[in-house]
Order: C-alpha cells, then structure tokens, then sequence
C-alpha cells in the first residue's frame, strides 16, 4: 500500500494548542491522581496527602507554590477565608490567616469570584494588611485564584503562585480542569470535617450506647419494633414501636437486612448492614446498622443500633461525579488531540469521490465513456464512499463507552486500519514504519474498533517513546505471527526506543503508571483489559540487541465453526486513549 506525503509546517497557534494540550492532560492527571489518592486516605493522613498532591500540581505546572482555601460564611455579609493547607512551609503566620475577611479583596476580584470566574491577582494590587504580608512572603507576582462551588455556594479558593501564562490566559477546557482539580481537593476535606464532627458527637454518646449511634431499636421474632431510644437524634427520632421493620426500611433493602439479622441471631456474633430509613414524613436517609442478638429486652430477639451515614453516601456521589467529568474530559481532548488524524484519513475517500466523479463527468462529456467503466467507476466511488463511512464509524465508536462486541475478523484488516489512522503521525515526526508484507488472512475473533485502538495506541506510544529519547529516525515494525500450536495470532509491535525499565518491565500496565510530563497513564492498563476481556493478552519486554523494546497482542484464532457475533460485558468502562 502507498501514502501521499504531508506537510509538515507548525504553526504558531499550532504550537500554542499543543502547549493547551499538554497543560489539560497535566490538569486531567493531578485530579485522577488525587482521587486514586484520596479516596483511600485516612483522617490522619490527609493533611500529608493534601499537601503532598498540592506539591504535585506545583511541579507539574510550573507554579511557584500552591495553597487551598476555605471559604465560611458566604450565606451572610461577612464571608471569611481560611487557609488551610499549603505545598511549601513558607515563614508566615498561618494562625492569621484562618480568619481573614473576604471583604479586603479588591470588588472586582471578590465580584469575579462569587461569578465562578478565576482571577489573577497582581503584585501592585492592594489586598489588605495580612493578605499583602501572605503574598509577600510565598514571593508572589501573580496570584491566581480559583473559586470552589459546593451545592451552589462558595465553599473554598485554590490558590497559585505564579503560575504559567496558559492557566492565567489559557482558557478553553484549563479553567474547569483547574476546577476540578481543586473541588476533588476540597471534597475530601469536607468529608474529613464531616467524619471528625460526626466522631465527636459518636463519642458524646458512646457512655449511653454500648455502639455510638443516633438511635436503636428492638425486634421481637416478628420483626415488630418493640421500643425505640435515641442517642444523637434525641426527640427529633419520631416513636417507631408498635410498626414493623418493613414499614420503615426501604423495599430495596428488605432482602439484605433480614438477611443480616437471621445470620446476627444464628451466629450469636455482631453484624452490620447499610441501608436507607424512612423515619415519619421525612426524605429516606442513608444509615449503618449494628445488629446485635443480645439484648436487654426480654421480648426482644436483636437489637439494631443505627447511624447515620448520609453524609458519606453524598460524598461517594460527589466523587462519583468528579471522576465522570474528569472521563469526559479527558475524552474531548484526546479526540482533540486525534482530529488532524481523523480529518486526514476522511480526505482519503472524498479525494477519490472527488477524482472518479469529475473523471466520469469529462468522459460522459466527451461521449467516450463506456457502461464497464460507468459501472467500474462507480463501484470504486461506493467502495470510496464505504471507507468513509467505516472512518465516520470508527470516530463514534472512539468516544462513546460500549460493550464489546466480538466477531469473526481478518487480522491484515485490523493492521491496515490502524496503520491508515498513525501513519500521518509516524511521517510528520519523520519516523519510519514497517507493515507485513504478506497477506496471512488469518481470521481472529476480536472487537474490531477497539481491537484496532488498542493497536494504535502501541505504534503512537512507541512513537513518542522513540521521539522523546532523541532517536532519529524512530523505526516501528508491525508484524505477525501464527502460532498454530497454541491457536493464537500474535501481532507484534517493535521499536529502536528507550525500551522498558528494567526493573520490572510489567509496571507500564499499571493504572497512572507514565514517564511522559503530560500522560495518564491509562492506555496500556486499558489496552490490557480489553485484551485479557476478549480472551487474549498484551505482554511487552525489551528486544534481545539491547534497543527498543517490543509490545505483543495475543487474540485466539476464529473457529470457523462459529462466527456469531457476542457480546461481552464485562470490559473497562473508560475509552482507549493514546498514553
């Protein structure tokens, strides 16, 4: 198969969105980073986790330092700011500055603040006494301010020292990228606070209650509540005696509470279980039961001490949500990042419509065209207008979650496909890339669009492997391998690049796990999965001569007994991007 060539000028808006490009993933990696990080951190290791991922941001941007702020208050006219948590231990007073008014910024910056608008404070700019002497001491020219909204109220700030003009100026995708990061940040602190105040009121009652918990009831062998005693909630519990458990506990939980309580009355042993209560008029709250078979009540058969986890059960929402916007974001600009490649392969196909229906126009013209080459020429024109609609396709399939759907497919398909989709790349970098000469015709059962993205994304990573290290020209060879004995196909991926770490090459497949400034770290892990989910595999190891390194997809070879299409459903939910 032949390419024409491209060209391959920048320009200097070329360069600029490429800069947005790099600064977004870097944004887009600082919020996955501290989800992964936070989710799992415990109240005492917060503070350290906090400070270490504002570290992370500040390195990774370029700032000079980084702080989060709370905001208190905003419901009334005196709103007051809070630092909290800084990157670097500066000599300043922090004891100070856990109460400054919100009222000495100057109006306009407040105003842009409460409008969810970043701003950017200059060092002339006179923000009052303790704010100056802050400013002074962290050495800052510009501060850049980031509001942090919570259910529609400005809860908190993040805080950058001098960071780079693109987040200042940048625009487009970086001030919610920005965002986000901080709102991941002050989640997690919220929830901490909410964890701390609830442990306190927990400990209030623990004399009271043999389990801290807002309230308690107990059951007879019937499920009938036989007397109630509140412990946090006090009169706000509404009388539950005389009503059944089911009348109280949401339908979609009965199953799993009984359930519960028949194990806590067998075993004689303590259980728990979650579930949601409806206590008189009220919305259903979320709650953790403490079931426990002894009891003080002759009557009763289990007691269950309830505590409410409502708070917990919003801040799992609240992350659930961040992790979806930080997906569609990083989906939207690497569809960005693969446009250029996109739109150059959908001008193949309308170049050759373009050809064919002008060739055929001149001949009918003429009177020399014949009906074998109307009917040769528009056979091609269909042949060409499939090809687009196959790219069209592939461009869908890229960006929206799916199962995967697996078929009978020739693997000299898949390599061709990818290969139409890199090669613009590959020679805009000027790399070299080597495809099988022979046609094996081998047929494997795989997903096709995502079987191909998953090769894409090797030949790319193999690419800016080889284009990071300095290596000129990069050299990527494409080849197959039948191996009969084991029914696989094997398409192997090799490169002239750094190779793999030598330690433990396995740890590129890790989640977050990149050595590019501007990476996720998701697309080998994802390539994996989706592999392994097909019933295949993706393995990599460095080459034998000691260049490079080499990338192995191993699907299983189609039984012509049975070319169905299946359905898979269990699959990675995020889409492949390019690591």
């Amino acid at each position: 198969m032949s390419f024409p060539e491209i060209d391959v000028g920048e320009s200097d808006s070329a360069i600029l969105s490429r800069d947005v490009v790099r600064m977004s993933a870097i944004l887009r990696r600082c919020a996955q980073k501290s989800i992964s990080h936070l989710t799992s951190s415990s109240e005492k290791g917060l503070r350290a986790d906090i400070r270490k991922l504002l570290r992370y941001l500040v390195r990774k941007t370029g700032s000079g330092d980084a702080h989060l702020f709370r905001v208190a208050g905003t419901g009334t006219d005196s709103p007051i700011l809070g630092l909290r948590y800084e990157a670097a231990f500066r000599d300043f007073d922090r004891r100070a500055l856990r109460r400054v008014p919100l009222q000495l910024l100057p109006r306009s910056i407040k105003e842009a603040l409460f409008d969810r608008q970043i701003s950017a404070i200059p060092k002339d700019v006179d923000c009052g006494r303790l704010l100056n002497l802050f400013f002074a001491s962290v050495q800052s020219t510009t501060y850049l301010m980031c509001p942090l909204f919570v259910d529609g109220r400005l809860k908190g700030i993040l805080g950058l020292v001098d960071p780079p003009q693109l987040l200042v100026y940048g625009g487009g995708e970086l001030p919610e990228l920005l965002t986000l990061c901080g709102n991941v940040l002050l989640a997690h602190v919220i929830r901490t606070r909410q964890q701390r105040s609830h442990n306190r009121r927990l400990n209030k009652w623990r004399a009271i209650a043999d389990q801290s918990c807002d309230f308690s009831i107990s059951l007879d062998e019937r499920e009938t509540i036989l007397d109630t005693t509140a412990f946090g909630l006090g009169d706000a519990t509404p009388p539950l005696d005389g009503l059944r458990l089911t009348d109280v506990v949401s339908r979609n939980f009965h199953d799993e509470c009984r359930a519960q309580i028949a194990r806590a009355i067998q075993t004689g042993s303590v259980r728990t279980c979650e579930f949601q209560v409806q206590l008189d008029s009220s919305p259903a709250g979320s709650y953790v039961a403490r079931i426990d078979p002894t009891t003080n009540n002759p009557r009763a058969t289990v007691t269950l001490y309830l505590t409410d986890n409502e708070a917990d059960r919003e801040l799992r929402e609240r992350v659930r949500e961040l992790s979806q916007q930080l997906d569609r974001a990083s989906k939207l600009s690497l569809l960005g990042q693969m446009s250029t490649e996109f739109a150059h392969q959908l001008n193949q196909p309308l170049q050759a419509i373009m050809m064919y229906s002008n060739t055929m126009v001149r001949k009918l013209e003429k009177g020399t065209a014949t009906d074998e080459y109307i009917i040769r020429t528009l056979r091609s024109i269909e042949a060409s207008i499939d090809q687009g609609s196959e790219i069209i396709q592939s461009i869908r399939e890229f960006i929206r979650f799916r199962n995967l759907r697996v078929e009978e497919v020739i693997v000299d398909d898949i390599i061709e496909h990818a290969v139409l989709m890199v090669l613009p790349t590959v020679r805009g970098s000027g790399g070299e890339l080597v495809t099988p000469e022979a046609y094996s015709g081998t047929s494997i059962r795989v997903d096709r669009p995502q079987t191909t993205h998953v090769l894409i994304n090797l030949i790319i990573n193999a690419l800016e492997a080889c284009n990071e290290a300095g290596i000129d020209p990069a050299h990527i060879e494409v080849s197959i391998e039948r191996r009969l004995d084991i029914r696989r196909v094997l398409i192997h991926v090799k490169d002239n690049g750094p190779g793999l770490p030598s330690d433990d090459p396995r740890k590129v497949f890790k989640e977050y796990e990149t050595s590019k400034p501007d990476g996720l770290g998701m697309g080998l892990a994802i390539s994996l999965d989706v592999c392994v989910t097909q019933g295949g595999g993706l393995t990599a190891a460095n080459n034998l001569d000691g260049r490079g390194c080499t990338f192995t997809i191993s699907m299983p070879i189609a039984d012509r007994t049975n070319s169905d299409t299946d359905e898979i459903e269990a699959l990675p939910e995020q889409e492949l991007p390019a690591d």
